[in-house]
């Protein structure tokens, strides 16, 4: 088990993360974090190097780790986790991608895992953005070509960063791989109306688990309410509910981007997939010629 205590204790073994650096020391809350959500050498299955710290995005103190091959294989891969997720829960897109040739980057987003920040709220979804900037300009040293693959709410920010923040011109991303972006939430405009009509008297809505994953292990840690490390937010409030709904115009009223790559994730019981396959392969330019459905 690796408690919220654990957590705090191992943010307080970090350091500003060197990407390109030496191999961050495995003490025992180390070894007990990548043991418990099966992100250690053994459960990933090949041999690489192991980097994790922090990184300054505003007013945040953002968690990053960099999984490295021994040689400079297909490139880099950076990976982009849901709402109310961190990365320990991806260690099967983590192991994925170092078997295709990739290393691997990826961080907890403001609030969420072991980055700072109110669990899993923020000012708005820019700070989201402006944390995934943070990180690859540190990675200017990393092989390339490089990807980024996201999930969820994580492809919001990249939808974002791509259609309000010139990413794809700042950055030079080979490709971008969505997995289930969020833009239409199951049951949206029943949502949508709810709010508006409870927001000056209801704080907050109770969250729910929906079966949004074919891996039992990982719908297992999320009903628990792991997904947070500080022991999972069982609310989802007023503020949160109010930046969900300023996003989705936001993307919908956006201009067309450069090339992308989506993938759809059957069995997701948390987004309207045949809608947003449509919106976001029209917003995106050719995106639909790597579309799965």
């Amino acid at each position: 088990m690796f408690s919220p205590t654990d957590a705090q204790a191992l943010r307080k073994q970090l350091t500003p993360i060197d990407l390109a650096g030496v191999q961050t020391e495995q003490t025992a809350a180390l070894t007990a974090y990548r043991r418990h959500y099966g992100i250690d050498a053994d459960s990933l299955g090949c041999h690489h190097s192991h980097r994790i710290g922090t990184v300054s995005s505003g007013d945040y103190t953002l968690v990053a780790q960099h999984f490295q091959l021994p040689e400079a294989g297909a490139g880099t891969a950076f990976l982009l986790h849901g709402y109310y997720d961190h990365a320990g829960l991806y260690g099967h897109l983590i192991r994925q991608c170092l078997a295709l040739g990739y290393s691997v980057v990826i961080m907890d987003l403001p609030g969420h895992g072991l980055s700072s920040g109110k669990p899993a709220s923020i000012g708005s979804f820019e700070e989201y953005s402006e944390a995934l900037e943070s990180v690859l300009e540190l990675a200017a040293k990393l092989p390339r070509p490089w990807v980024v693959i996201a999930q969820s709410t994580g492809c919001a920010v990249i939808m974002d960063s791509l259609l309000h923040r010139k990413l794809d011109e700042r950055f030079t991303l080979a490709h971008y791989v969505l997995l289930c972006p969020l833009l239409y939430p199951v049951g949206w405009s029943l949502s949508r109306y709810v709010f508006y009509l409870t927001r000056s008297f209801l704080p907050g809505i109770r969250r729910s688990f929906a079966r949004n994953s074919h891996d039992d292990v990982r719908n297992y840690f999320t009903r628990l309410g792991f997904a947070n490390l500080g022991g999972g937010k069982r609310r989802l409030g007023c503020p949160e509910r109010r930046r969900r709904i300023a996003w989705l115009p936001r993307a919908a009223g956006a201009g067309p981007t450069g090339a992308g790559r989506l993938r759809r994730r059957f069995g997701d019981a948390a987004a309207r997939w045949r809608r947003l396959v449509d919106d976001v392969g029209g917003e995106h330019g050719d995106a639909r010629r790597g579309m799965q459905v």
